[in-house]
C-alpha cells in the first residue's frame, strides 16, 4: 500500500483529515513540507514565536542558514498540527526527546486525547515529513537520492541478504531507488521501535522475521528523486 501525503501550506487545516481513530491499524497520517515552497518560507517569524527555549537553543546551534530553516519549519509545523489535533496552544506543548532523539510529547498533553498521540520526523533536501498516530508508534523516514552513492557496499552491511539479492536482480538503472526505498523501510521500522541503526547487530530484520512483520511498513509517494516510507509499531 502506498501513503499519499498531505501537503502543508500556512493557513490550511489538517485536523479534519485525522485518520479512523477507532483502528489501531490504520495507516499513520503523513503530512509533507517543501521548504522551497515560498509560502511556507513565509511563515518562519510566526513560527520562531512558538518555539520552547530549548528549541530555540538548539536552532542557534546550526551553522548553516538552510539547517536553522529546516529545524524551524520541521519543529514549528510539528507544534502547529500538534495544537490543532490536541486544541491545545501550539506554543505550550512539552515536546521531549528521547536517547535517539525521537519526539514524543509530554504526559499531560497526551492525556487530553486519553491515549498517548504518536508522531514522528524526518527530512532530506528540501522535504520534511511528518507522521501522526493516535494508537500506535510512528516512525518516517525520506531521502534525497544521492546518484553517486554507492549503494551495494551499504546493503550488505545493514540489509539481509535476501533483500540485497533481490536489489541486485532490479534494472540497473532502476537499483539506485529500490535501495533507497528499502533504506527508508528500514529506516522507518527502526525509528517506529524507538531504535537506532545500531540495533541491527542484534535484531533480524529478514522479511519472515517477528521484528519485521510486527512493523508493518508503507512506501509514500514524493516527488521525482525521493523515496520515503512510514512504520508502526507496538
Amino acid at each position: 500500500m502506498i501513503l499519499f501525503p498531505l501537503r502543508w501550506v500556512p493557513g490550511r487545516s489538517i485536523h479534519t483529515a485525522w485518520t479512523d481513530d477507532s483502528n489501531p491499524n490504520y495507516p499513520p497520517l503523513i503530512v509533507m513540507l517543501d521548504c522551497s515552497d515560498k509560502r511556507v518560507s513565509q511563515v518562519k517569524s510566526e513560527l520562531l514565536q512558538i518555539l520552547a527555549d530549548d528549541e530555540h537553543s538548539r536552532l542557534h546551534q546550526y551553522q548553516r542558514a538552510e539547517d536553522r530553516d529546516r529545524f524551524l519549519l520541521a519543529r514549528g509545523c510539528l507544534r502547529l498540527l500538534l495544537g490543532q489535533f490536541l486544541l491545545l496552544p501550539p506554543a505550550k506543548l512539552v515536546i521531549q526527546c528521547d536517547a535517539y532523539g525521537k519526539p514524543s510529547l509530554g504526559p499531560n498533553e497526551s492525556s487530553t486525547m486519553n491515549r498517548t498521540l504518536h508522531f514522528n520526523v524526518s527530512h532530506s533536501g528540501e522535504l520534511i515529513l511528518l507522521g501522526f498516530h493516535g494508537f500506535r508508534c510512528v516512525g518516517v523516514d525520506v531521502e534525497l537520492h544521492s546518484v553517486d552513492l554507492d549503494w551495494y557496499s551499504i546493503a550488505k552491511l545493514c540489509f539481509p541478504q535476501s533483500i540485497t539479492s533481490a536489489l541486485q536482480t532490479l534494472p540497473t538503472q532502476d537499483q539506485l531507488h529500490g535501495f533507497f526505498q528499502e533504506w527508508c523501510r528500514l529506516e522507518a521500522r527502526l525509528k517506529a521501535s524507538g531504535l537506532g541503526l545500531s540495533s541491527l547487530d542484534v535484531l533480524d530484520y529478514t522479511p519472515d522475521s517477528s521484528a519485521y512483520v510486527d512493523t508493518p511498513c508503507w512506501d509514500i509517494c514524493l516527488p521525482n528523486g525521493y523515496s520515503g516510507a512510514a512504520a508502526l509499531h507496538g
